[in-house]
C-alpha cells in the first residue's frame, strides 16, 4: 500500500513539472442522468376504414362516422383539446394481377377503400417556478 502511494505521488510530481506553465490543465468528465416525470400530454390517433364499390358512398359513410366521433369528443367538454383535421388515403383493391395477366386482361376492381385518420392532442398546463442556482 505504501509502495502504491509512493508510485502515485512520484507520478503526479513528475507530471506537474513536465507540463509547461502556459498549458491549461483540464479535468474532463462524462456521465448520464435520468429524470422521471409524470406525463403532461396525451396524443390519440383514430382511424376509420370504409370499403365499398362507389367512391362517393364510401366517402359519405366515412364523413358521417367522422362527424359522429367529432361530436362525441366535443360533448366531453375537454378544455384545450386540439383535434387535427382528418387525412384521407384512398386505395383500390384489385384482383391479383397474375390471375388477370394469365387470362390476358386488366385486373378487375373489387373495392375502393378509404382510410380516414384523426389526431387528438391534449396538454395539461403545469405552472411552476424555476429557481436557478
Amino acid at each position: 500500500m505504501k509502495r502504491l502511494f509512493l508510485i502515485v505521488s512520484v507520478f503526479l510530481l513528475i507530471n506537474s513539472y513536465v507540463l509547461p506553465e502556459n498549458k491549461e490543465k483540464k479535468i474532463i468528465t462524462s456521465g448520464k442522468g435520468e429524470v422521471w416525470v409524470k406525463p403532461d400530454s396525451a396524443r390519440i390517433f383514430l382511424g376509420i376504414e370504409v370499403a365499398g364499390k362507389d367512391i362517393e358512398s364510401v366517402y359519405n359513410e366515412s364523413k358521417s362516422k367522422i362527424e359522429k366521433i367529432l361530436d362525441s369528443l366535443k360533448s366531453l367538454n375537454i378544455k384545450d383539446l386540439k383535434i387535427k383535421v382528418p387525412s384521407y388515403n384512398v386505395s383500390l383493391i384489385k384482383e391479383p394481377e397474375y390471375q388477370a395477366t394469365k387470362e390476358g386482361r386488366i385486373p378487375k376492381l373489387l373495392d375502393i377503400e378509404l382510410l380516414s385518420n384523426l389526431q387528438c392532442f391534449y396538454r395539461i398546463k403545469i405552472y411552476c417556478i424555476w429557481q436557478g442556482m
